[in-house]
Order: C-alpha cells, then sequence, then structure tokens
C-alpha cells in the first residue's frame, strides 16, 4: 500500500513539475510591452509643391524619438500599413472642417519605403536612447473642404493582435520589436492649398 501510495505521489510531483515547466516557457517565449512613454511621435505638415495631388504626395513628416535609457526597434510602414491591414499600423486620423471622419482611400497610391526592400532588414529601425528617425507618409484621401482638419497619426505593432485588425498577410516579424501604440498630439491643420491641388498636364 505505502509503495502504491509513493508511486502515486511521485507521479503527481512530475505531473506538478510538468505543468510549472510549460506554464514557465510560456511566459518567457513571451515579448514584454514596451513603455508606453519610451516612444514619442511628432507630426509636421507642409504645403504642397508643383504637379501634388492629396491622395499620392507625402507632405506628412513624422519622427519617432526613443525617450527611454535602452536601444527600442520599430518598423517603417509596409504595404498595408496605412489602411492597418498590416503590421505596424500607420494610422493618419482626419476629420474635416465640419468634424466628419474621412477615412484613407484604399485605391490611393501609397507610397512604399524603398525601390526593393528586403524583409525584414530594410524595415526595422533601431533607436538608440535619444536617437530619433524620420519618414514621410501622406493623406491617401481626397480633401473636399477648405479649412482646418483634425489630424492625429497613430503607431502600433502588437503580436497578438488576432482577426480583422491583425496581420492579414502571414507575415512572420522578427523578435525584440517595440510592443505597443504611440501616437503625435492631435493637431489642427488649415489644409486649404492642398484642396483642389491637381497634378498639370504637362
Amino acid at each position: 500500500m505505502n509503495k502504491i501510495f509513493r508511486l502515486l505521489a511521485a507521479i503527481a510531483f512530475l505531473a506538478l513539475i510538468a505543468f510549472l515547466f510549460k506554464g514557465w516557457m510560456k511566459v518567457s517565449t513571451k515579448e514584454e510591452r514596451g513603455d508606453p512613454k519610451a516612444l514619442k511621435i511628432s507630426m509636421v505638415v507642409r504645403d504642397p509643391g508643383p504637379d501634388e495631388t492629396p491622395d499620392s504626395a507625402t507632405p506628412v513628416t513624422l519622427q519617432f524619438t526613443n525617450l527611454s535609457e535602452q536601444t527600442i526597434k520599430v518598423m517603417k510602414p509596409q504595404p498595408g500599413s496605412q489602411l492597418a491591414l498590416s503590421q505596424p499600423y500607420y494610422v493618419l486620423e482626419m476629420s474635416d472642417p465640419l468634424g466628419n471622419r474621412i477615412l484613407p482611400d484604399p485605391h490611393s497610391k501609397m507610397a512604399e519605403p524603398s525601390d526593393s526592400p528586403k524583409w525584414p532588414d530594410d524595415y526595422v529601425v533601431e533607436l538608440p536612447p535619444g536617437q530619433s528617425f524620420v519618414t514621410n507618409i501622406g493623406f491617401y484621401r481626397p480633401l473636399a473642404l477648405s479649412g482646418r482638419y483634425r489630424m492625429q497619426f497613430g503607431y502600433t505593432y502588437d503580436p497578438e493582435l488576432k482577426g480583422p485588425k491583425g496581420d492579414s498577410l502571414g507575415i512572420n516579424y522578427p523578435r525584440g520589436l517595440w510592443i505597443g501604440t504611440a501616437s503625435s498630439d492631435i493637431q489642427v491643420v488649415d489644409l486649404s492649398r492642398w484642396v483642389g491641388a491637381t497634378k498639370s498636364d504637362n
């Protein structure tokens, strides 16, 4: 009887060890979320140049700055980023002068980060403490009304996002990326000079 009891106790002990080990492995392989205060994003919008249209130009300059004491990694936009179809999300929220939210046109020509990007090397940007990375994006939507537009940019990378707002392209992302969401301050910008801007026939 004692032998059976000792055998059952040993089996229970091994089962407990296996359970704890499995839980430890799950926790240790899960990447930690980044400090939301570590990544600062500033946004500047310029006036149109010759032959620029609001649905294809890239007049919005974004600056990502690492405010932490550790090196962090972010990603440049890839196809689908501006429509929140693939991560990282580069979502520019805009409301017209009447307060109506205007969504990006999926048929707009969205610029790619480089001519022949190599995955993932050409997309990953390492930011040492205090360093910045600058990139440009566009409105990617027509602007019908003259006046002041409410604008805010948001960057998101989260490997746990699933479903319609998760990664829809089946991409394997590199480890060590900054996880979370960072947003610029809300700006109200007069975009009257962009309204009606059309490409010349010359």
